[in-house]
């Protein structure tokens, strides 16, 4: 992308990590009934907010995707609960609202980032007039 801004950066990272959520959800929900499954979640929206308000005290220094990635993005297993006899630590109900919370985020994202670019073009155009 031409624009390449920490914005850009920021929008990219968190449809990167919601996208990682969904296929990590919809793992979870396919194995329901496996017995002894954990279930995994994806964190990422907290640790994306600190870096962001870092990244503001320290005059908007631009990080790469990559650094960013690997720095808010992370996957982890939850041991600590069993919902039922077999181990399986799996709400189908549960993880199925998770899905729908994840969808509608990803989609505000896509309209946040549709929404930048649109007034990128229009600044674009106007300048040629």
């Amino acid at each position: 992308m031409v624009f390449k801004t920490q914005l850009f950066n920021l929008m990219e990272v968190a449809m990167d990590g919601s996208a990682l959520r969904h296929k990590v959800i919809s793992n979870n929900i396919a194995n329901f009934n496996t017995p002894g499954y954990k279930k995994s979640e994806v964190s990422f929206q907290g640790a994306l907010a600190q870096k962001l308000a870092s990244l503001e005290e320290q005059g908007n220094k631009t990080l790469s995707n990559e650094e960013l990635r690997e720095s808010v993005i992370k996957v982890h297993k939850v041991q600590d609960t069993s919902l039922r006899n077999d181990e399986n630590n799996v709400d189908v109900d549960i993880e199925s609202t998770h899905l729908v919370q994840n969808n509608l985020y990803y989609d505000g994202l896509t309209r946040l980032l549709s929404s930048q670019i649109g007034i990128l073009r229009n600044s674009i155009n106007e300048g040629r007039r």
